[in-house]
């Protein structure tokens, strides 16, 4: 499974497993709603919450048509997204050893 972002044509951001693509549905499991808000100063922060938490189970299909566009998240991102909703296990990254 892979982790994708997309960007809906209502203007909503998600980021989501994607389980499979067939025809014009995209088959996603626990995905989250991705909200920016302002933290003061200039300075915008980034959250995320359940996408349709009233659902019995964690899986969404997406229609092809919905989609305006959408991409792979940085490992930040990928990162924040695997502690929230997925299994909660963060992989860190590797150091870059300066001066070695």
């Amino acid at each position: 499974m892979t982790i994708k972002v997309f960007k809906l044509i209502n203007g909503e951001e998600i980021i989501t497993k994607v389980t499979s693509e067939e025809g014009d549905v995209i088959a996603t499991e626990s995905p989250a709603t991705i909200v920016i808000h302002d933290q003061g100063n200039g300075k915008a922060g980034l959250g995320m919450a359940p996408y349709m938490p009233y659902i019995e189970d964690k899986k969404v299909t997406i229609a092809k048509s919905a989609v305006a566009s959408y991409g792979e998240p940085d490992e930040s991102l990928s990162a924040e997204y695997n502690r929230l909703f997925g299994s909660g296990l963060v992989i860190p990254q590797p150091q870059k050893i300066i001066g070695a």
